[in-house]
Parts: structure tokens; C-alpha cells; sequence
């Protein structure tokens, strides 16, 4: 069964949710997790891949963009691609899309961060009512920055 964890944030603005998701993967990546984070276009997934490289000084996440050829040898654990490019089930999907990932019971996680506006609001209860109907494991947590 796929777990849901909700990432409720008190701070409203992308660049939170932004941090928030380097700072979860960064977790992650230390578990030695394969990591798939899902901005909402193509533009913020290259927005958070710059991210990933300055959000937090001597911290280092491998990682690549979705369109970008894998290092055979030593594949990058951390993904980052927009909502409309397909990605395969890893450990964990890091979603700030308003939509769920397409095969989200394939996933082992979801993390789906919801900055604090009432839109972003809305739209993670509509998400929560699909996860729920598929069956996942819901679970909430408010984060204070």
C-alpha cells in the first residue's frame, strides 16, 4: 500500500515549497532512497534542479532532469521532472503538482507539499479525496518554517 504523507507548510510562497522538497530529498538520499521530485511544469523543475545545487551550502544530492541521459555506471538517485513527463515508480515521489502522479499505487511514497494559500489548500483536499479513494495510507503534517 502507498503511503501519503501531507506536507502542510505555514509559509505560502513556491520558494518554501521549494526547500522544503531539497530538504525532505536530501533526507531521503541520506536513507539511500531513489528519489523522484515532480514540479508542476517544465520550467520549476528546472527552477528546483538549481535548487537542488544552492539550497543548503555543502550539501550535495545527486540528481539529473527527467530528459537527461542517466549515467550508466552510477545512475543519479534524485530525478526531477515536470508533471507531464513520465517517471518511473521510485522510493519516493516528492510531488508539488496539483495533480497526483499517474500510478501513484506503484509508488512506495508520495510526499506532496502544499505551500499555505487557500488555492494550494483546496487543491491538496482534492488530492488527499483521490489518494483516499485509491486506497492509500493517509497521513498529515503541518510544517511551521
Amino acid at each position: 500500500m502507498t503511503r501519503v504523507d501531507f506536507y502542510i507548510l505555514s509559509e505560502a510562497s513556491p520558494d518554501a515549497a521549494e526547500h522544503f522538497a531539497c530538504r525532505l530529498a536530501e533526507k531521503a538520499f541520506h536513507g539511500r532512497h531513489r528519489i523522484a521530485l515532480r514540479a508542476a511544469t517544465r520550467d520549476a523543475a528546472t527552477r528546483l534542479d538549481a535548487t537542488l545545487w544552492t539550497f543548503r551550502q555543502g550539501s550535495f544530492i545527486p540528481h539529473r532532469l527527467s530528459d537527461q541521459p542517466d549515467n550508466l555506471v552510477l545512475p543519479a538517485p534524485v530525478i526531477v521532472g515536470a508533471q507531464d513527463t513520465a517517471m518511473e515508480p521510485r522510493d519516493l515521489c516528492i510531488n508539488l503538482a496539483r495533480s497526483i502522479p499517474p500510478n501513484s499505487g506503484q509508488w512506495q511514497r508520495i510526499a506532496e507539499i502544499v505551500p499555505g494559500t487557500e488555492a494550494d489548500k483546496a487543491a491538496a483536499r482534492d488530492r488527499f479525496r483521490q489518494y483516499r479513494e485509491l486506497g492509500c495510507d493517509m497521513h498529515t503534517h503541518n510544517v511551521t518554517a
